[in-house]
């Protein structure tokens, strides 16, 4: 019976390495990655004779800008339209890595549960039932 486990275990440890070498190859092909958000605004332009001024129907735009933490402080810039797809492909890829670095977590635990089952470590470390008091004393 133990070798029926040991090679279940194989198994399913070949299907986790298969299924995070996939997400490894998913990873190549990004390229850069920004954080950030990107905005897009209509904003008057301070002219009192401008129509903006008196109708909001008429602001300036759209313009878009990106906005980030820099030093713990939010930072923005506005941007042109080449810059903007730019970023946006750069957000984007941002997303795709966190997305599949968070399923290649989820399979390292996947992993790590089938070579360490609770079981064999409630065995080891079982759990206490009462935590001793510090600083009382018995009478």
């Amino acid at each position: 019976m133990g070798t029926q486990l040991d090679s279940d275990l194989q198994r399913r440890l070949r299907r986790y390495q298969k299924q995070y070498a996939e997400l490894k190859n998913r990873i190549r092909p990004l390229g850069f990655i920004c954080s950030g958000s990107l905005v897009q605004r209509h904003v008057r332009c301070g002219n009192p004779h401008c129509l903006c001024s008196r109708d909001t129907n008429m602001l300036h735009g759209p313009y878009y800008q990106l906005s980030w933490k820099k030093q713990g402080k939010s930072v923005s810039r506005f941007l042109s339209p080449e810059e903007l797809r730019l970023y946006r492909q750069w957000i984007n890829n941002r997303r795709k890595l966190m997305a599949i670095t968070d399923k290649m977590h989820d399979i390292s635990q996947q992993a790590r549960d089938c070579l360490l089952p609770e079981k064999a470590i409630e065995k080891k470390h079982p759990a206490r039932t009462s935590t001793p008091q510090r600083g009382r004393r018995s009478r």
